[in-house]
This record gives C-alpha cells, structure tokens and sequence, in this order.
C-alpha cells in the first residue's frame, strides 16, 4: 500500500536487457540459417541469369580471396542447413517460380553475429563470402552496361544482364558493419590473424576512404557503388586489438599516430610483421593510405594500447602510453594499471628470471 497507484515496483532502465538465453540463441542460429538459404538460392538465380553458371570462372571483387580460420569446422547442424538448401535450390529450379530476393545487409550481418557468436566462424565466412561475390557479379554487370552505353554498341547480352541486375535488385554489398563483426568475432576465437586478413580485403575496396581519388569520381558505376567505407572509432579499436593480440606494438602505435594526427607520412605495405631495423631487404615495399582516418580516441584505444605493450614485454612503451594517455585527458581505470602492473612481470630482467619489483609497487602508488 505503501507504493500508491503505481503498483510493482518498476526495475531500472539498466535492467531492461535481460541475458541472451538458450531460446534465444537457437532463435539467431535458425535465422541465420534462413539467411543463408535465401542468399545462396538468389546467387545462384542471379548466376544463372547472368550466364555465369558453375562451369563459367568469374573473377572475385577486388581484395583477395576469403581468409579462411584454420582449425575450423563446418557444424552438423550447418551440414543439414546445407542439404536443405540444395532440395530447395532443385525445387526451386524445376519451377517457374520468379527469382529469390536477397536478404538485406542487416539480416546478413545479423546472421553473421549470430554464426560467430556460436564459434562457426568457417560458416560465417562462408556467407561473407557469398555476399562479396553477389556484389561483384553486380558491378560487373553494371560495368558491361555502362561500356555498352557509352560505346553505343548495346546488344541482345548487355540487355539481359542489366535485366538480370534490375530484377535482383542490389545484393548486400559488406559494409564496415559487416568487416567489424568478422573482425570482433575472430578475436574472440583466437584468430588475430583472420582479423588482419579481412582487414586487409576492406581496405583494399574502391569503396575504401584511402582509395578514393581525390577529384570525388567514382572507380565503379554509381548504381553498384557505395557510400565510401569510412573506419569510426569501433574498427579502429578492433584493427588495434588484432596488433595486441600478436603483440605488434610498433602497428598499434602506428594506428594510433594515425587516429591522433601524429603520423606524418604514409605507412609501409607489409606492415605489421613487427620486423625491427635492418632486418629487411631489398626494395622497400611502396607507400600506403592510412588505416583510418583522424579520430578521437576514447578509454577502450589506449587499454588496448597498453595492452599491446603488455604482450610485447615493453614495460617503457607502456609508461610512454600512460603519459600521452593522460596528456590527451583520459583518465586511467583499473585496466590500464592491471596491464602496466603485469608487465613488469612479463619483461626480460638482466638477471634471467629474477626481476625487481619495485616498478610495480611505484606504478601502484
């Protein structure tokens, strides 16, 4: 009686989210399954009606081929998702039913979470994969139509295929969105190195900030291309906890010279290998475009940071971290100290194994 007319008491807002249940989990993993039917039926219509059926080779889009996560493999459950697709693909085939649709790219990157989430990160590429070539077979489509009508040379097969894009509409072209939750989700699995790789595939889109020319033209037709694919804070904070985790902090700082503005010229191809000075030969490999643009960057980049150090046993690029974090005007938390504290034990001593505590002691005072 005490509560008035307001009856039960009402939770607060941080309590509105409740943890993800077992329901909820097999509820993400049927509908990625969904999403992956429904991907590869419109791909193979969207083949078929292009004229690029399996024995036609087509070439992929720009970047590389698919990093594959070792050590991966395919699920039962992906194994049944599999054959239910194909008896749906001959079904759909025998009939003269219109074509699939595409799912949008946020049903893509749904499933892709929810498939990453479950430790399937091999079917999640898979599915990566599959939107990257949908995306290349419709920029080469649009790429004939735009030569055909600039040629003035249209014919009977440029027809088809800009029909063929015009029916299908646009596939779910990967998005920052899309690379993020890769890259997030093979942290998570203990795999820095795919992370890096599917870095390596976004930067090298036309689409990318970097590879944009400077007069503002578009390196595909318009009606295929993107908004450009410009890295925030959140895919500067995955791409540097990928260096951590190999303990390359010479990367780390090199991405954070780049988000503060530090860095005064471009980077090397190759880099990332954490080769010290005089250690390569040959040519030296040509300049690149940044990584990403200039950023503000918050507690989680310089942790990571820090941690990057950690794992390299540098216990005096950690201070060096601390300083300039706190001349930039973050405050240090827990972790920060955590991983400076835990460096001192990591670093190689002069004596072999015996090392001098006293720098953990002043680092916590």
């Amino acid at each position: 009686r005490s509560r008035g007319r307001r009856g039960r008491r009402r939770h607060p807002p941080y309590r509105s989210r409740r943890p993800s249940t077992a329901t909820d989990d097999e509820e993400r993993l049927r509908r990625a399954a969904d999403v992956e039917g429904r991907m590869l039926l419109a791909l193979l219509g969207m083949k078929s009606a292009l004229g690029t059926g399996s024995g036609t080779p087509h070439r992929r889009a720009s970047g590389g081929s698919v990093p594959e996560a070792a050590g991966s493999s395919l699920s039962a459950s992906s194994a049944a998702s599999s054959a239910s697709t194909v008896s749906t693909i001959s079904t759909v085939s025998s009939s003269s039913s219109p074509p699939p649709l595409f799912p949008s790219v946020r049903e893509c990157n749904a499933a892709l979470a929810a498939l990453g989430d479950s430790g399937d990160l091999l079917r999640a590429l898979r599915l990566f994969g599959r939107m990257r070539k949908a995306a290349s077979l419709a920029a080469a489509a649009a790429a004939v139509d735009v030569a055909d009508d600039a040629d003035g040379s249209a014919d009977g097969s440029s027809t088809s295929a800009k029909g063929a894009a015009e029916t299908f509409c646009y596939p779910p072209a990967p998005t920052l969105v899309t690379y993020s939750t890769l890259m997030s989700r093979a942290l998570r699995l203990g795999k820095p190195r795919v992370a890096l790789r599917l870095w390596g595939l976004v930067r090298n889109q036309p689409e990318f900030f970097s590879n944009l020319p400077p007069d503002g033209t578009w390196p595909v037709p318009r009606t295929v291309a993107q908004l450009p694919i410009l890295p925030d804070v959140k895919a500067a904070n995955i791409l540097m906890n990928a260096h951590a985790k190999l303990g390359d902090y010479a990367s780390a700082r090199d991405l954070m010279d780049q988000m503060t503005g530090a860095r005064r010229s471009g980077g090397r191809a190759g880099d990332g290998a954490g080769a010290g000075a005089g250690e390569a030969e040959g040519p030296a490999p040509p300049v690149v475009g940044p990584d990403v643009p200039p950023l503000v960057p918050n507690l989680v980049t310089w942790n990571t940071l820090v941690d990057a150090a950690h794992r390299a046993c540098d216990l005096e690029a950690g201070l060096d971290a601390l300083s300039a974090m706190r001349a930039a005007g973050v405050r240090p938390d827990a972790r920060t100290y955590t991983s400076l504290i835990s460096t001192v034990a990591r670093r190689a001593g002069p004596r072999g194994g015996i090392r001098d505590p006293t720098p953990a002691f002043e680092i916590w005072d």
